[in-house]
């Protein structure tokens, strides 16, 4: 026979300290052909409970009522224990998805002295059904999430993080693996597709905050002349989308001078730049995916002629 289990959790402070605590199980009782035997389910009122947070209550759809209601961790651990051996006595192997549904039993039922061997033999299989999700002859991820291995392999409905209902998406997923059931190729590629934007977004969000970090020992200092090459220029103008004529002028000019500035304003940071030659140019150009070359160029010839003694300096953002 087998058991699926799952948990649902938030942070709470005991003892001045935040503390993941278990606020309910779920659990289904299955044979070996995956005929469900039995299920469990019990909401957890943790030690040191004060309120949901906003966003597990939005999550779980569980109330701060329905937990202030519930039993103890203890006594619910006890009715878990005892509906397990009530249905079998034999060897069971039990199921969960993930390593913090195993960390947060353990770690709650030593918190309240309570024998926790029973749990050390819970096999995590998300790694394993992960690995069977390829996608051009390539694992996508040794972690994938419920959501995503439902979309791998057609399950209807989304994830709706409750215990009960987690467990036996869990057991679906599972018997479909064991069966070698066959993969939407399609959803794969939708998968692959949203990862890729995922960590887009992520280094593009890294980026930002490693250029912010650097110039903002420089923010609102004088403007300073600095040199301009070909790749400034070329930047420079597909940002600012000059026209034609004023782009031929910016290559052509031998006498041009520009002078560079970082500041802040409405929270948002600006490169100021000033071209003066045939042409004069004045823009506030904002940090933007398009001008992260052009604010590390000028980052790097802004640092060569000016000297930052204390890179711990505090700034004041003059208002603009």
């Amino acid at each position: 026979m087998k058991i699926y289990i799952d948990t649902e959790f938030d942070a709470i402070k005991d003892c001045g300290r935040y503390k993941q605590r278990i606020i309910s199980i779920g659990a289904l009782l299955v044979s070996n052909e995956f005929e469900v035997c039995a299920t469990f389910y019990e909401n957890v009122r943790p030690k040191g409970f004060q309120k949901l947070s906003k966003i597990v209550s939005k999550m779980t759809n569980l109330t701060d009522e329905q937990i202030l209601q519930a039993k103890s961790f203890p006594k619910v651990i006890q009715d878990f224990i005892q509906w397990i051996q009530s249905y079998t006595q034999e060897k069971v192997d039990m199921y969960c998805f993930g390593p913090d549904d195993i960390r947060t039993l353990v770690s709650n039922c030593e918190d309240e002295h309570i024998e926790n061997e029973f749990f050390h033999g819970l096999i995590d299989i998300q790694m394993i059904l992960s690995k069977y999700v390829t996608y051009e002859d390539e694992i996508i991820s040794s972690t994938l999430s419920l959501d995503d291995l439902k979309v791998a392999y057609a399950f209807s409905g989304e994830v709706e993080h409750n215990a009960l209902s987690d467990a036996k998406d869990l057991m679906q997923l599972h018997q479909a693996y064991l069966q070698q059931r066959p993969l939407d190729e399609a959803a794969i590629a939708t998968i692959v597709q949203r990862k890729k934007q995922k960590a887009e977004a992520g280094r593009r969000k890294w980026m930002k905050q490693q250029i912010c970090r650097q110039i903002i020992p420089y923010i609102d200092r004088k403007l300073t002349l600095i040199k301009i090459n070909d790749i400034f220029l070329h930047t420079m103008c597909s940002i600012c989308k000059f026209d034609e004529q004023i782009q031929t002028t910016l290559y052509n000019a031998n006498d041009m001078k520009c002078w560079v500035q970082f500041v802040k304003r409405n929270g948002e940071y600006y490169v100021h730049i000033r071209v003066k030659g045939e042409i004069k140019i004045d823009e506030y150009i904002p940090l933007s995916d398009n001008s992260y070359s052009l604010f590390s160029y000028c980052f790097e010839q802004l640092s060569k002629v000016i000297p930052i003694e204390n890179k711990k300096i505090t700034c004041k953002f003059k208002k603009m």
